[in-house]
């Protein structure tokens, strides 16, 4: 099963970059979408955020990070933030 992680991010944001490290620490794979795009940016990185905001609307977060989890490129969930990332990543690790 290949997954890989969605960080929506802010700059300055110590639980964002905690997110990511753990992440890394972990050899996960995973994208970051800077949620603060200057209003010129291309469109590509906006075209490629669009599959996660019905998610993202649905469950309305309003802190950062936000993070998801895909399956297999398809399925897609919302883990929640730093702390639930880890709990998440905690479970997989012990299965493992």
């Amino acid at each position: 099963m290949t997954e890989r992680f969605v960080v929506f991010s802010k700059p300055d944001c110590k639980w964002c970059d905690r997110a990511k490290e753990e992440l890394r620490h972990r050899d996960r794979k995973f994208d970051v979408f800077d949620l603060t795009l200057p209003e010129d940016a291309e469109p590509d990185p906006i075209k490629r955020v669009t599959p996660y905001m019905d998610v993202a609307l649905a469950f309305r977060f309003r802190t950062v990070p936000a993070i998801f989890v895909t399956k297999n490129g398809t399925a897609i969930s919302f883990l929640g933030g730093y702390e639930a990332l880890k709990k998440y990543l905690d479970l997989q690790d012990s299965r493992a």
